[in-house]
């Protein structure tokens, strides 16, 4: 893993098409399983990191979000909580209050796996949140 993260970042971080589709195919392709859904959350982090302009990618996450495959939007909240506790990301206000708002709204999702997600990310994210956020989720 740690090779294909130096590679991407190497060789990928000046060509965000490439960079982008790389994080859009590992997003799909990500298995049920939690542990590695886990890990492809934190790959998803480091290579969104790598880009410098993120709002494709964040849009195409907020998409995933509310997808009608409970996979998507299981990894989706995966990402939003480790996106919200990032001081390395720099998110746009009205990205993140859509991000928060499409977690509050998943709370009662039918899906029981995206509700684990869902109630472990404000779990999470409340206790490390700024003031903003925590406005957000009121």
């Amino acid at each position: 893993r740690q090779n294909f993260l130096e590679f991407s970042k190497k060789h990928l971080s000046d060509k965000p098409k490439y960079l982008n589709l790389m994080i859009k195919h590992i997003f799909v392709r990500s298995p049920e399983r939690a542990p590695i859904r886990e890990a492809n959350s934190d790959t998803i982090i480091y290579l969104i990191n790598c880009l410098e302009d993120q709002k494709e990618i964040l849009n195409f996450i907020l998409k995933c979000s509310r997808s009608s495959k409970g996979s998507y939007r299981a990894l989706a909240f995966y990402v939003f909580r480790k996106l919200i506790n990032s001081n390395d990301i720099s998110i746009d206000d009205e990205i993140m209050s859509e991000i928060i708002h499409n977690t509050i709204m998943s709370i009662s999702d039918q899906n029981q796996t995206v509700r684990a997600s869902v109630i472990n990310a404000i779990a999470e994210i409340i206790p490390n949140a700024n003031q903003k956020v925590l406005s957000e989720i009121g």
